[in-house]
């Protein structure tokens, strides 16, 4: 799992960022993933009633999972599904959505 802080979200809007996978080489964060991302959360987070950090995990399959660390809610995409929606933001607006309705509804424990 891996949890991007506010200077890696700089360098992957400008397709800079890279995120180190299982193996531990680096794999290149788009800078059309990360806009599609933020545009994702854009539309989500006024209507959200928790406050919550993004992950990312290195999984070739399209998948999601809300988890909770340390307190704090998290959500989690994989790799495999940036790639097949990062042209598709409500898509990806849906997911973190469903994901967040995992953490309200109490369905997520530490």
């Amino acid at each position: 799992m891996w949890e991007p802080n506010p200077t890696w979200w700089s360098q992957a809007r400008v397709g800079k960022a890279k995120l180190l996978g299982n193996d531990g080489q680096p794999i290149a964060f788009s800078a059309a993933a990360a806009h599609a991302i933020e545009s994702a959360r854009a539309k989500i987070d006024p209507a959200a009633s928790l406050q919550y950090d993004m992950g990312f995990l290195d999984l070739p399959l399209p998948n999601a999972f809300a988890i909770e660390r340390e307190g704090r809610p998290k959500v989690l995409l994989s790799l495999g599904l940036i790639r097949l929606f990062e042209s598709d933001t409500d898509v990806l607006s849906f997911v973190i959505g469903h994901e967040l309705a995992h953490h309200a509804l109490g369905h997520v424990r530490d």
